[in-house]
């Protein structure tokens, strides 16, 4: 794929059949106890009774089945099933579909399977997740779930045999659920056969969605695909050691065998979703508004887990297929592998103490899609300066294929991984909070009424027009 094919070619189609999914699923949103909440009433969440503890679980599709719909419609029946085996009964979902190409024909296919299971048993589909990862996947499609269910807060938990779960306590939240997972940047983890890293790049992307909304993730629950030998305890002591660092429980369900490829003999695919609490409270006091100061945020040098196939594509055709092995292409690797910083923990603070109004990380359309049509969604435009510089590697990557900033900016970080928006009378305290969790921040724009421009204009950067770069966000 040529890199300045990437947006139309993964991020666009990837919404496109995004959409598709959402409007195909909306219907089953209809069962109780889904509710909406926010200032638009658009973030579906679920409202268990008092006396009920939910209960998380996951399964996947059966890949044996003959067609989109069957498998889809098994991955349904799987997750029901088990929420009866624990002595829960289902409530709602969200699901990852990973593609080789997000053919919008399948989805559709795949979309049929899912609600006709989902009306059936009488459960809601509350979100999901539509990647495209090309030839890392050996068949054109794998789906799976995460489910939540309800039973007595008084039910003794015991093991239930071939089912991975785990329990907490609602205490009267709203229970939402978000899915996401580390896209082909496995493949850099297969290099260096550092296969345990990619759970962070895991937690980061789902966490760091959680906490847009101010959520307290309770549970984290990832499918974990393996081919070849990679080693499932390193991976679960990793994951325990991340439950501890970031306070949620974090549960692997692995899948071996499965049919995926990539960088020689030993192969991982993660992906899952965060379930977490919503404090109502918190929530509807966040929004950007006019007059926030932007601060931009960074940790360690690192790509995120976006626009990751450009890069794959770059280090082959300047150090071929094993570029891993070369000097140079080793000095690239310590970049390309380094996990994404989890900003979940800071930001949660900044939101709950009532500092910051709104947060977005540059992952799956950076600048264009995550930080421009979000505010261009408030009428609110931003120009933004003083950035921090983007890794040499970065710039050499983009500088190699004759990258546009354009296409540059709209689909990786470029040195920073994400923006909070904080009321300008609390500056220095956001600051200070940033620096006492071991990251770096600086003031970067201020938030404007959009009365001729909505979105982001760069002062500091131009397009290949010559003009300041900018994105509408429309």
């Amino acid at each position: 794929m040529a890199v300045g094919e990437y947006l139309s070619s993964v991020i666009e189609r990837g919404d496109a059949g995004s959409a598709l999914l959402a409007e195909r699923t909306v219907q089953t949103l209809q069962h109780s106890p889904v509710d909406f909440i926010g200032r638009k009433k658009d973030i579906p969440v679920v409202r268990f009774p008092e006396n009920k503890e939910v209960v998380v679980h996951t399964a996947v599709g059966c890949q044996d089945l003959k067609n989109p719909t069957e498998i889809a419609a098994s991955l349904v029946d799987s997750l029901t099933e088990d929420a009866y085996r624990l002595n829960a009964i289902p409530v709602a979902f969200a699901n990852v579909i990973d593609s080789q190409s997000g053919d919008l024909k399948m989805l559709e296919n795949i979309a049929e399977g899912l609600v006709q299971q989902s009306l059936r048993h009488e459960v809601a589909i509350l979100n999901g997740e539509n990647a495209i990862l090309g030839n890392r996947l050996t068949v054109p499609f794998t789906i799976s779930g995460t489910m939540v269910s309800m039973r007595p807060s008084s039910h003794k938990k015991r093991k239930e045999e071939g089912i991975e779960y785990t329990t907490f306590a609602h205490n009267n939240k709203p229970v939402f659920l978000n899915s996401d997972g580390v896209g082909t940047k496995t493949e850099f983890y297969e290099r260096n056969r550092r296969f345990h890293l990619g759970l962070q790049d895991s937690l980061a992307m789902k966490m760091d969605d959680a906490v847009k909304l101010g959520a307290e993730v309770k549970v984290v629950a990832d499918v974990v695909q393996t081919r070849g030998s990679i080693s499932m305890d390193k991976l679960g002591k990793y994951a325990e050691t991340l439950s501890m660092q970031y306070g949620c429980k974090y549960v692997l369900y692995h899948e071996p065998n499965a049919p995926i490829s990539g960088y020689g003999h030993s192969n991982l695919n993660i992906a899952g979703t965060a379930v977490s609490l919503v404090d109502e409270k918190i929530l509807d006091r966040l929004h950007p508004q006019e007059g926030n100061v932007v601060l931009a945020l960074r940790g360690q040098p690192n790509p995120r887990s976006n626009g990751i196939s450009a890069k794959r594509e770059n280090m082959e055709k300047i150090l071929g297929k094993e570029w891993h092995k070369e000097t140079l292409g080793k000095i690239f690797l310590q970049y390309l592998a380094t996990p994404s910083t989890v900003f979940y923990p800071v930001c949660k603070k900044l939101m709950d103490q009532d500092c910051a109004t709104a947060f977005f990380h540059m992952s799956g359309g950076a600048y264009k899609g995550k930080l421009a049509h979000l505010l261009a969604k408030e009428r609110l435009f931003v120009q933004l300066k003083n950035l921090f510089p983007p890794d040499w590697r970065e710039l050499a990557l983009a500088g190699f294929s004759l990258m546009p900033s354009e296409v540059a900016y709209a689909q990786w970080p470029m040195g920073n991984e994400g923006f909070v928006a904080v009321r300008p009378d609390l500056v220095k305290e956001a600051c200070h909070l940033i620096a006492s969790a071991g990251l770096e921040s600086r003031v970067v724009g201020g938030l404007e009424h959009a009365f001729n421009y909505t979105g982001v204009e760069f002062r500091d950067v131009k397009d290949s027009s010559g003009r300041s770069l900018y994105f509408s966000g429309k």
